[in-house]
C-alpha cells in the first residue's frame, strides 16, 4: 500500500502545494506581510474543501518597511488543544482574545489517524485490522465540532473566529489553529503559530506531464519495426537519469521498481476496418466500451483461443486475419494495417466429408489406450434456452448445426482389431429429419414437485450420457428439460467429435440460431469452414513430407529421468470414479480479474505462465522437486495451410505434449522468467511431438508417460 501511495503521488498530474510555500514566499518578499491559510467553509465532505485551501496574502505598501522577524512572538496566549478540553470552557473562562493550536480538522482527522497508524504498524497489518481501527475512531470524530458550529458557539460568547491551517510537519492539514478574537478588539492582527518548516512544498507534475508528451506509440511502433515480438517492452518508464554505481556502470537494484503504463490516451478508430476490430474485441472481451484502438489485446485479458474466436468473429465482418497477425499485431491500430495490406485467401473448395476418417495423434492415444468405457469419454453442457420456444423450433435450431457440421456424422467400427472412424451419409432430407428424432429427447417436468423434479433431472443426465455408442454412431445427445421456471438444453458429446474451442462455436452459432427462429428471421450464418476431414488429410501429409526429426532431442530431454510424485497413501480396490472426491475452489471476480488482466504487465506473461509457476512453486515446496514433467495440451489449430480455413470448424484439434520445468526456486519473479523460458523454447507450439510419436511408435524415447 506504501508503494502505490508512492507511485500515486509520483504520478499526480495535479500541482499540489504545501501552506508552506506561501510562509516561505512571505519571508523572501518584503512586501508580503504575512498569509492566511484558510480551510474552506461548508460542513460538506468533498474533495473541494476536504484536501484545498485558501491563501490570502496581506501586501504592505510600496514604502519601505523593517524586515521580517522570524522570531515575531504572537500578541495573544495560545492553547495548545488536547482531548479533554471544551471550547465552551475556555471561551467563558478567557479574558480576551486566545488561541488554540492543533484543534483536530474534523474533515480529514480519520484519514490522518488511520495513516499513522499504519505507519506505526507492523508489516502483517490485514485489511480487517484497519477496518476495525477505523471504526473505534468514530466515538473520537462524534466529540468534535466543525468550523461551521464552532463559529456558532463563538459568537454567542461575543468572539470572531479565524481559522487557519497548521503546517505542522507532523500533522499537516489535519489539524487547525483558531484564534478567538473578542469582537470589541475586532483590529487586533493575529499572528498564528509557526510551523515546522517542510523539506518539500510541492510536488512536480510539469516533470510528469513534460514525460506524458513524448510519443509513446511511437516507441512502440519503432520496438515492433526493429524487435522480435518476445522483446517489445511491456511497459516503458521515464527518469531524469540512469543510476550509476560507483565505477559508472548501471547501478540495476537502484531503479525504481517496474509500473505498468496504460495508454494514456483514447484513440478512436478512424477507418472502417478499425471500427470493425473495436466491436470484434468488445464481443470476444466482453468491454462494453473504451476500447483504444492502441489498447493491447492480450492485456485486454485475450488469449489464443480468444484469438481464434476473434478470427472467426472478424471474417464475419469481412476483415481477414490470422493468429499470427494477432500475435504480430496486438493492438488494433497495428492489426487494421495489416487486415488492410492481406490479399483474399485462395482455399480449397468446400466438400462433404464422407468415408474415413484420418485420426490426429490425441485420436490415436484415446483409441490405443483408453480400455474401459470408451463410448462415454465424453463432455457435456446444460444451457438456458428461451422459455417460449416451441419443440419445432428447437429441433429446427439443432438441425441447422447437425447440417452444418460433418462432425455429427462421425461413427466407429473395428477392423483388423483397430477402431477406425467414418462418415455415415444419410440418404435424403427425409432421413436426416428422422435420424434427429433420434438424437434428441423432449422431457416436460412441469407438473412434478421439487424432490421428484430434481431425481427425474439426474436421471437424464445419466441416461442421455449413457445412450452415446461409437459403433451405433451415437456420439451425442441433446435432452431438452421443461419446467415451470426454465427450459435447459443438456447437450452431450463424445470428446472425440468436440474441443473447448468447438463448443464456443456451436454455443454462439446456437445463439444465433435460436435468436432468429424466434424473431422470425431467415436464418444466416457465415460462410461454412473447411471440415475436419480436410484438416486432418492435410495434417497427415504435412506430417509425412516434413522433416522435424530435429526436435527428437528436445522431446527425449522432456522425457528424461521423469520424477514421481512421493505419495504414501494406499490404492483402493475398487477404483471407479465413484470413489473418487473432488475438492475445488473458487476465486473472486476481483482476484480472477487481477490474475487474467493485472497480473500479466509486471514480465509480460500470459495466463499459462502464471498458473504453471503456482503449480512448479507448489511441487516444490510439498514434494522439494528441483524439476517436475508435465502434460500440456495446446488448441492445435495452428495455421499450418494458408488454403485452409478451420476458424469455425468443429472437431477434437488438441494438442499434447510433455513439458520439464525447473522447480528450484521460492522465488516467484525467478520461477516466472524460469516458466517462461521453458515454454518459449518448446518448438511448433508443440503441435509436432505428436505427429513424431503416433507416427514413430517403435521410438519408446517419445512415449509420454
Amino acid at each position: 500500500m506504501t508503494h502505490r501511495i508512492e507511485q500515486m503521488n509520483k504520478n499526480e498530474r495535479e500541482l499540489l502545494i504545501s501552506p508552506e510555500y506561501f510562509y516561505q514566499l512571505a519571508k523572501k518578499h518584503p512586501r508580503i506581510e504575512y498569509a492566511e491559510y484558510l480551510p474552506k467553509r461548508g460542513d460538506a465532505h468533498h474533495e473541494m474543501n476536504q484536501f484545498r485551501y485558501d491563501i490570502i496574502l496581506h501586501i504592505r505598501p510600496e514604502s519601505t518597511l523593517p524586515p521580517h522577524n522570524d522570531e515575531e512572538i504572537n500578541d495573544i496566549h495560545w492553547h495548545e488543544w488536547c482531548e479533554d478540553d471544551s471550547l465552551e470552557e475556555l471561551m467563558s473562562n478567557a479574558h480576551g482574545s486566545f488561541g488554540v493550536e492543533g484543534y483536530p480538522n474534523i474533515r480529514v482527522w480519520k484519514d490522518f489517524k488511520v495513516s499513522q497508524y499504519l505507519q506505526a504498524g507492523s508489516q502483517n497489518l490485514t485489511g480487517s485490522d484497519i477496518h476495525q481501527y477505523s471504526q473505534s475512531l468514530d466515538s473520537e470524530i462524534k466529540k468534535l465540532q466543525s468550523l461551521t458550529a464552532i463559529e456558532v458557539v463563538a459568537e454567542s460568547y461575543g468572539y470572531t473566529l479565524k481559522p487557519q491551517l497548521s503546517f505542522s510537519l507532523a500533522a499537516g492539514a489535519a489539524q487547525l489553529n483558531l484564534a478567538f478574537i473578542k469582537n470589541s478588539e475586532s483590529s487586533y492582527k493575529v499572528k498564528f503559530p509557526i510551523a515546522q518548516p517542510h523539506t518539500r512544498l510541492s510536488n512536480t507534475p510539469a516533470a510528469q506531464i513534460k514525460t506524458n508528451t513524448l510519443d509513446l506509440q511511437s516507441l512502440r511502433e519503432m520496438a515492433e519495426e526493429h524487435l522480435p515480438v518476445q522483446m517489445h517492452p511491456s511497459f516503458y518508464m521515464f527518469i531524469d537519469a540512469l543510476p550509476l554505481t560507483p565505477t559508472g556502470k548501471l547501478d540495476r537494484r537502484a531503479l525504481p521498481d517496474p509500473v505498468a503504463q496504460h495508454n494514456l490516451r483514447y484513440v478512436e478508430p478512424e477507418t472502417e476496418i478499425e471500427n470493425k476490430l473495436v466491436q470484434v474485441w468488445q464481443q470476444v472481451l466482453g468491454i462494453s466500451e473504451g476500447i483504444s484502438i492502441t489498447d493491447n489485446f492480450y492485456q485486454l485479458g485475450g488469449d489464443s483461443i480468444l484469438s481464434i474466436q476473434m478470427i472467426s468473429l472478424a471474417k464475419r465482418y469481412g476483415v481477414q486475419i490470422t493468429a499470427k497477425d494477432v500475435f504480430e499485431c496486438q493492438t488494433i491500430e497495428a492489426l487494421a494495417k495489416r487486415a488492410d495490406k492481406m490479399q483474399p485467401r485462395v482455399l480449397q473448395p468446400i466438400i462433404a466429408a464422407e468415408g474415413y476418417q484420418l485420426l490426429t495423434p490425441i485420436m490415436k492415444h484415446y483409441l490405443r489406450h483408453f480400455g474401459t468405457d470408451i463410448h462415454h469419454f465424453n463432455q457435456s453442457l446444460r444451457l438456458s434456452v428461451p422459455l417460449n420456444i416451441t419443440d419445432a423450433l428447437l429441433l429446427d435450431g439443432l438441425a441447422t448445426l447437425y447440417k452444418r457440421h460433418d462432425i455429427f456424422r462421425l461413427a466407429g467400427k473395428i477392423e483388423n482389431g483397430k477402431w477406425q472412424l467414418f462418415y455415415h451419409t444419410p440418404d435424403n432430407k427425409e432421413s436426416v429429419d428422422e435420424e434427429l428424432h433420434n438424437f434428441l429427447s423432449i422431457h416436460d417436468l412441469q407438473d412434478l414437485d421439487v424432490s421428484e423434479k430434481d431425481t427425474r433431472i439426474n436421471q437424464i443426465i445419466s441416461e442421455t450420457q449413457a445412450n452415446l455408442s461409437l459403433k451405433d454412431g451415437k456420439l451425442f445427445h441433446w435432452s431438452c428439460i421443461r419446467t415451470q421456471e426454465k427450459t435447459e438444453l443438456l447437450w452431450v458429446m463424445h470428446h472425440l467429435i468436440v474441443d473447448g474451442v468447438s463448443w464456443r462455436i456451436l454455443i454462439s452459432e446456437l445463439q444465433n440460431v435460436l435468436k432468429k427462429l424466434i424473431n422470425k428471421q431467415p436464418l444466416s450464418l457465415s460462410k461454412k469452414t473447411n471440415s475436419f476431414q480436410q484438416w486432418t488429410k492435410a495434417i497427415d501429409s504435412y506430417a509425412r513430407t516434413s522433416d522435424f526429426r530435429s526436435e527428437i532431442n528436445f522431446w527425449e530431454d522432456q522425457l528424461s529421468a521423469v520424477t514421481k510424485l512421493n505419495i504414501e497413501c494406499g490404492v483402493a480396490d475398487d477404483q471407479r470414479h465413484k470413489n473418487t472426491r473432488i475438492i475445488s475452489n473458487r476465486l473472486t471476480k476481483e482476484t480472477t480479474a487481477k490474475l487474467i488482466l493485472d497480473c500479466h504487465k509486471a514480465y509480460k506473461t500470459k495466463i499459462n505462465d502464471l498458473l504453471l509457476t503456482a503449480l512448479s512453486m507448489a511441487l516444490h515446496e510439498w514434494q522439494s522437486m528441483s524439476e517436475v514433467t508435465i502434460h500440456l495440451e495446446g488448441h492445435g489449430r495452428e495455421e499450418l495451410f494458408h488454403d485452409i480455413d478451420i476458424s469455425e470448424t468443429v472437431g477434437w484439434f488438441t494438442s499434447c505434449y510433455p513439458l520439464k520445468i525447473s522447480t528450484h526456486t521460492n522465488h516467484p519473479e525467478e520461477q516466472i522468467k524460469s516458466v517462461k523460458e521453458a515454454l518459449r523454447s518448446v518448438p511448433s507450439k508443440g503441435i509436432h511431438y505428436g505427429m513424431l510419436y503416433s507416427r514413430e511408435p517403435a521410438n519408446k524415447s517419445l512415449i509420454m508417460r
